[in-house]
């Protein structure tokens, strides 16, 4: 019985042959184990017709679609602007220099024709204190102002007989022993009438007047020395 076999080659791509074969028979085959099927592809003594199908080249097109570019987000930064520093022009400053304030100091008054001392000059008003006393002769013989503070420091403005030490006298504690046996200082002390302590040391206005006297005289000659300054 005749059997017609039929092969079919499948072209996969451009190399791969897939083949299949299929029988077709008039009759009832035997077993398919015993089924015998030759295949020559050079067909001279079967029948076996051989179709080899090329499938047609498929054309897939692809459309380019060109990558979607997400801008990216806009970063303001804003920048400080700092100013330059205004450099101000140096100014120079010129001290003024202010006068001191001179307080003029006045005597006070005296009585007319009242009693004088050496010189001619008066004595003290009446009814003045110790300190006030002594201001009046201090600026009657031209000390300066400092020696209010003297006064006070050496005898608190006193000029008596128990106001000494065991050598000084009187409202600025002269030491007259000392300072008539200065050459300096001898002539001018006989000229305010001091020749000893005695001349100095009492509450008279004579003694306290030419105290004063001889005080200007030493600071004439040697400052404040006299007395540690």
């Amino acid at each position: 019985m005749k059997a017609r076999q039929t092969l079919s080659l499948t072209l996969l791509g451009s190399l791969m042959l897939v083949a299949c074969v299929t029988a077709e028979a008039e009759a009832p085959l035997p077993s398919l184990g015993e089924t015998t099927f030759t295949l020559v592809l050079d067909t001279t003594t079967t029948s076996t017709t051989t179709t080899v199908e090329q499938m047609p080249a498929t054309t897939t097109t692809v459309a380019y679609v060109p990558p979607v570019t997400t801008a990216a987000p806009v970063t303001t930064v804003k920048k400080r602007i700092t100013p330059a520093p205004t450099t101000m022009p140096e100014t120079t400053v010129v001290p003024v220099e202010t006068p001191p304030i001179v307080v003029e100091e006045t005597i006070p008054p005296v009585v007319a024709d009242g009693p004088t001392g050496i010189f001619g000059l008066p004595f003290a008003p009446e009814g003045l204190d110790n300190c006030d006393e002594f201001n009046f002769y201090r600026m009657q013989w031209g000390l300066p102002t400092r020696f209010k503070a003297l006064a006070w420091r050496e005898s608190n403005c006193r000029n008596e007989d128990g106001v000494r030490t065991w050598c000084c006298y009187g409202y600025l504690q002269l030491y007259t022993s000392l300072h008539l046996q200065d050459h300096r200082l001898v002539d001018r002390y006989h000229e305010c009438g001091v020749y000893s302590h005695e001349d100095v040391n009492s509450n008279t206005p004579q003694d306290k007047q030419r105290q004063v006297c001889a005080a200007a005289v030493l600071f004439d000659v040697v400052g404040y020395s006299a007395w540690g300054r």
